[in-house]
């Protein structure tokens, strides 16, 4: 998995021997805000700000953790529809620094401006997800999912519900109730049906959040008819791809270099997942970069895939074939990136 979504996911204590698994605007405040009172209550209080890493006794880091293994990891997932809303309504329309800068900087808007909620989604859909900011980035790949298996996916949903028993069985605390820190609350659940009256912007949000749909169980329907309505399960498993990913990180010597990244190639395209297949691809153009000849064979032959595939993909595909003069490569490419923007900016007119 890309390094910076990495280190934005991971929550580590390796003194409890827990990970949480970070996705903004699903429950986090509460979640960190309740973890840390268990994991360390001497330095917690009613005013720690839950999202200080320095200060908290949780780590962000992966490389060199090599208990991560057999690690209990947990994370929260939410209705995307509602997140959307909630995002938008939090960063968005309360202009939230530094979000709020860093989005207009980012698509071309000056801070004074007003921005509608069609607006928003049509800025981000034309983005590459993976680059997205986190609170509306899609779900599966804030938590590296499939790539990564919990032990435990809770909803915010069921938060009242979840947490305790997460705080129970992993931690040994018996909680009747989580505390609530709903520092950035928008009351988005009550009221987000009315933010989907314009049916292109409806079409964009259900081919964004797509693979959130499919994974963790909600429904495409607005009113959440068929979505999973049963409480989720404990897993047993053990985190060997989150093992080769501190690995990776580490990279002690060129041998365990190979070895390690031709496992996580491997790995990856197990899943099936086209983030982590994109992920495993990339990996392998960067391994043979040394090498122009194996490279540029490997670009020509994954051309279909690179082409359809995620910004970072693209991106070092490019790079290889243009750091080799491979310039008609290159030019597909490129072209295949402007084609998904073009297309992206017709979604309006279907």
């Amino acid at each position: 998995m890309l390094p910076f979504i990495c280190k934005q996911a991971i929550r580590a204590n390796k003194k409890s021997n827990i990970v949480y698994l970070n996705n903004p605007k699903v429950g986090c405040s509460t979640v960190k805000f309740n973890l840390w009172k268990c994991v360390s209550p001497e330095t917690h209080g009613p005013d720690v700000d839950v999202h200080d890493l320095k200060a908290s006794p949780f780590s962000s880091q992966i490389a060199g953790q090599g208990w991560l293994k057999r690690a209990n990891i947990f994370t929260f997932v939410r209705n995307p529809y509602k997140r959307i809303v909630s995002a938008y309504l939090n960063k968005i329309r309360q202009r939230e620094m530094p979000v709020w800068q860093d989005f207009c900087n980012r698509y071309g808007f000056d801070v004074a401006d007003r921005i509608s909620f069609e607006s928003f989604v049509d800025a981000i859909f034309q983005d590459d997800p993976e680059y997205l900011d986190p609170h509306w980035r899609p779900q599966y790949i804030n938590v590296m999912y499939p790539f990564i298996e919990p032990n435990f996916i809770g909803r915010l949903e069921d938060m009242d519900r979840d947490l305790p028993r997460v705080l129970s069985r992993f931690l040994g605390k018996d909680v009747e109730q989580a505390p609530r820190r709903n520092v950035h609350g928008t009351n988005a659940d009550e009221k987000f049906m009315q933010f989907f009256e314009c049916s292109a912007t409806l079409r964009k949000v259900r081919k964004l959040y797509e693979k959130d749909f499919e994974h963790f169980g909600y429904s495409r329907e607005l009113d959440g008819r068929h979505d999973k309505a049963d409480p989720p399960e404990f897993r047993e498993v053990e985190h060997h791809r989150l093992d080769l990913l501190q690995s990776l990180f580490r990279m002690p010597g060129k041998s365990h270099e190979d070895e390690v990244v031709r496992e996580a190639i491997r790995s990856a395209r197990e899943t099936g997942d086209p983030f982590a297949r994109n992920w495993a691809l990339h990996l392998s153009l960067n391994a043979r970069s040394g090498e122009p000849a194996a490279a540029l064979a490997e670009i020509r032959s994954q051309l279909g895939e690179i082409q359809a595939g995620f910004g970072f993909l693209k991106r070092t595909a490019a790079r290889i074939a243009a750091a080799n003069g491979a310039w008609p490569l290159v030019h597909q490419i490129a072209s295949a990136e402007l084609k998904r923007r073009y297309e992206s900016r017709s979604w309006a007119g279907l």
